[in-house]
């Protein structure tokens, strides 16, 4: 940190998030604010009294949701930690005490690609995207999906400290865009817009105007027609 580091620690228990969480704390007592936004990896299992010092310290959770559903995973979670297996993957509770959640995929190691789409749908649903696995994990911590668009997006920029040229629409930025043929997402039942919306990013020829840095690539450019950076998941 004082170097002028971001770290980004692994931690998926509760006890390594503490001390993620302690290590961060150290530093700015020591720095000060250094405006670097240490990350924790996963930071799937977190305690009551741990989840605002996120917000606080300014310190990221840095989920994958495609990963965290229903699935072989959670089940071997569960059998392991009974009870406290439910809880994990507390989001809304995050961004209810200013955490600000960045996104990433655990591709190549855990998932057969980095479409971002099913991610958000996870964060929205909680449930498995791919709908391979019934039910749904922890639905009380589901978010909306203008929630899950923004950690996507401008948090992933701001994680990665370059809100300045990208991660939003605006003046001076650079224009990397898509624009989805899914009129009526807003308004709807939550889980069947985002389906909807996953369903369409997913086919190949769904977005209807893409440009990267202000020019428009050929669709067949883009994977499946919804990933316009070979980074989105962290963009």
């Amino acid at each position: 940190d004082k170097r002028g580091f971001t770290v980004k620690m692994h931690a998926a228990g509760d006890y390594s998030v503490r001390a993620g969480l302690d290590a961060i704390e150290a530093a700015r007592k020591a720095n000060g604010a250094s405006g670097r936004h240490h990350e924790l990896a996963h930071a799937g299992f977190v305690t009551e009294q741990d989840i605002p010092r996120f917000g606080k310290l300014d310190a990221i959770p840095d989920f994958c949701p495609v990963l965290w559903h229903p699935s072989s995973i959670i089940d071997a979670v569960q059998a392991a930690t009974g009870e406290r297996g439910k809880h994990y993957w507390p989001t809304r509770s995050l961004l209810a005490t200013g955490a600000m959640i960045a996104a990433g995929s655990d591709w190549p190691a855990a998932v057969p690609d980095e479409n971002p789409w099913t991610g958000v749908e996870a964060f929205v649903t909680r449930q498995d995207p791919r709908g391979l696995v019934k039910g749904a994990l922890w639905p009380e911590e589901a978010i909306s999906l203008e929630d899950a668009l923004k950690i996507y997006t401008i948090n992933g920029a701001r994680a990665l400290r370059m809100e300045a040229q990208t991660g939003s629409l605006e003046v001076g930025k650079s224009a990397d865009l898509i624009v989805l043929d899914c009129a009526g997402v807003r308004g709807r039942g939550r889980a069947d817009a985002l389906e909807r919306l996953a369903a369409r990013a997913r086919r190949a020829g769904s977005s209807i105007v893409a440009m990267l840095d202000g020019e428009s690539p050929a669709l067949s450019d883009l994977a499946l027609g919804c990933r316009t950076a070979d980074n989105w998941d962290s963009r």
